[in-house]
């Protein structure tokens, strides 16, 4: 059985992720958006995810642990 792989975005106008889970941001955002992941194999479904912060590349973005 081959493993089912599904990405989402929390806010897609400003972080989109595609089906291979890179992710691009589409515009500035001082808010976080959430890009969550989920497995289904052999009846098992594991889900993670990360906080990413769409920035204009001049200053740090603030990472959450």
């Amino acid at each position: 059985e081959q493993p089912v792989i599904y990405w989402a975005s929390s806010d897609e106008s400003i972080a989109t992720v595609d089906e291979m889970g890179y992710v691009k941001g589409v515009k500035t955002s001082e808010k976080p958006v959430t890009i969550t992941v989920e497995l289904e194999y052999l009846g098992e479904t594991f889900t993670d995810e990360c906080i990413v912060y769409v920035n204009d590349g001049k200053t740090a973005g603030e990472v959450a642990q």
